[in-house]
């Protein structure tokens, strides 16, 4: 039992002997003496090392100084001795007495004159009790660990549940959301809204020229060229879905809006990605719609959709390689 540790405060020097043989002979060994309430309370609070080996504290009633009920209550506030339990030993045994002694936080109490028999079953059952509360309490903090690790990997798949797995930028889910959260925001705030539909032109024949690989090399370089783009928080790219890909930009105005389009076809552009079979130029080009969503009818996001994608189907009928508005 050496690292049961138990402290015996007691300002009686024939007491503190007296319980430190009966303690010996009951196999507890790891004893420490203390003369008073203050040099128990100033234990704890000049004591570095963990606290979790002390099992158990015998303490008088009436002591010299600071009493043993109010050492006990101070015991009781302090968070390095709150959850140790306290045995008192007193030889008044009235109902205030022993009242007082629950309610300062005693555990339990023993009458004197001691008996060796009483004292070592009470502190047995007071260890014991100690012993299965920190087992208690270690289960419930790995628990509350478990927990965490698990709230933070949720986090993550929540997180990675809204990225497109090929090009690591939003997916449509994503878009989805963010958008009528932006929609929602701007009919209370009076603020109108930028969405930007954008298709990469004659992606199939791409595809069929170069192969998927190179098609799967050419949306990622076209995501993030897109993503680079965009000027500040308030605005969201994400592929939409195949070769098609979705911007939305809050609190904007038409010319901003059609200002992020132009400069992200322009960019693709630069990035001069061969394309010998497309029917517009001999490197990757996108067709562009564009729309605003005012602020003065509250409409579900599908209908701005709907409308951006007009827009781009506009940019196809003519021929391509174009932006499109629709307002």
């Amino acid at each position: 039992m050496e690292n049961k540790k138990i402290l015996i405060v007691d300002d009686s020097k024939s007491i503190r002997l007296m319980l430190n043989e009966y303690l010996l002979d009951g196999g507890h060994t790891n004893i420490k003496e203390i003369v008073s309430g203050e040099d128990v309370i100033k234990y704890f609070m000049d004591n570095k090392e963990n606290n979790d080996n002390i099992k158990l504290i015998l303490m008088d009633v009436v002591m010299s100084g600071m009493d043993g009920l109010e050492t006990c209550q101070k015991l009781k506030e302090q968070e390095k001795s709150k959850d140790i339990p306290v045995i008192i030993t007193t030889a008044q045994t009235d109902d205030e007495i022993l009242t007082n002694a629950f309610k300062a936080g005693a555990l339990d109490y023993i009458a004197k004159p001691i008996r060796k028999v009483e004292l070592l079953a009470r502190v047995n059952s007071a260890i014991k009790l100690k012993e299965e509360m920190d087992k208690r309490a270690k289960r419930e903090k790995d628990l509350l660990e478990v927990t965490k690790e698990l709230e933070k990997a949720n986090k993550i798949l929540r997180q990675i549940s809204m990225l497109d797995g090929l090009t690591g930028i939003a997916n449509r889910r994503s878009f989805d959301i963010t958008l009528s959260e932006v929609l929602n925001r701007a009919f209370e705030n009076k603020t109108d809204t930028g969405i930007i539909m954008i298709d990469i032109d004659y992606f199939k024949k791409y595809n069929d020229s170069y192969g998927h690989i190179a098609g799967d090399d050419c949306l990622k370089n076209v995501a993030q060229v897109i993503k680079s783009s965009l000027i500040n928080a308030s605005q969201t790219a994400a592929r939409y879905g195949g070769e098609e890909f979705a911007v939305v930009s809050a609190e904007t105005s038409l010319d901003e809006i059609i200002h992020l389009a132009k400069r992200i076809k322009n960019s693709v552009k630069k990035l001069n990605i061969e394309h010998k079979n497309s029917e517009v130029s001999d490197i990757v080009t996108l067709s562009i719609g564009v729309t605003l969503a005012n602020s003065n009818n509250k409409i579900n996001s599908s209908y701005w959709i709907e409308k951006a994608d007009k827009a781009l189907y506009k940019s196809k009928k003519a021929g391509r390689d174009k932006i499109s508005v629709l307002k």
